[in-house]
């Protein structure tokens, strides 16, 4: 939800998927074996083929004695739920495998699979609405060393979690910062809007109104709904005294609401 990355060619994974099944018929030592094993589990998933690559991460576990390996694989389990849009079992899974591995994801080498899971547990119990808890683990997740992208889309989720909580003077912050950092296209947009709404919320009307009004042009190509952008332009209008565009802006939800 929050990586970035080049759109992957699907012939040249299944390509490479292959080389690694032919690679998996040689004789191979045990570390050779659950490399290979990774490598294919990850471009299975990357192809959306999470069965298979369950099954890849579920032969290393059977038969590595590697700690790396097992912990490759075992972290790669859990994190399937993200990509299947499972939050509850993504987060239940890194939570447990970050108390079981807490000793080791404290040392050097494994500060950027830490940074991983945190992101990972900060954005799940984000959708999962548990906003307090969600908190600190975002707030941890802004001090990694992370992609201004990355950065942007962790500060939006923070200034999700505290507009939700009704802590707008915060909301407005951290909405600010990930406009800052220049967040992709579909996360521009929930900030601007959000940034708009947190504003209206704290009385700054005229600011609201731009903000809103920028989201009303780019509704398209931020992906933004219409008829949300129209009714919160409806109730800012009507606070500026603005009352024949207040009619016509909740006019324009009705229709969009309706599909006119």
């Amino acid at each position: 939800m929050w990586r970035e990355s080049e759109e992957p060619n699907a012939d040249d994974l299944r390509r490479r998927i292959g080389e690694l099944e032919a690679i998996l018929t040689r004789d191979l030592t045990p570390s050779e074996r659950s490399n290979a094993l990774l490598q294919k589990a990850v471009l299975y998933g990357t192809l959306g083929r999470n069965d298979e690559a369950r099954q890849c991460f579920l032969d290393v576990l059977h038969g590595s004695d590697d700690p790396d390996a097992r912990l490759a694989a075992e972290f790669g389990s859990g994190a399937l739920y993200d990509q299947e849009g499972n939050p509850a079992a993504a987060l239940q899974g890194l939570t447990q495998f970050l108390h079981k591995y807490r000793d080791r994801l404290r040392l050097p080498d494994a500060q950027a699979l830490y940074a991983d899971i945190q992101q990972r547990r900060g954005l799940d119990l984000t959708a999962l609405e548990r906003y307090p808890e969600a908190i600190p683990v975002l707030q941890e997740c802004l001090t990694f060393p992370l992609k201004a992208s990355s950065k942007g889309i962790l500060a939006f989720n923070l200034g999700f979690c505290h507009f939700s909580l009704e802590n707008f003077q915060l909301a407005e912050v951290h909405f600010r910062d990930s406009l800052k950092q220049g967040p992709p296209e579909l996360w521009e947009g929930q900030g601007r809007f959000f940034l708009g709404a947190t504003l209206f919320k704290l009385g700054s009307l005229a600011e609201a109104k731009r903000e809103l009004t920028l989201c009303e042009s780019k509704a398209i190509e931020y992906g933004l709904s219409l008829e949300q952008v129209y009714e919160a332009l409806a109730g800012v209008c009507r606070d500026l005294g603005q009352r024949s565009e207040a009619e016509n802006y909740a006019r324009l939800s009705r229709e969009a609401s309706l599909g006119v």
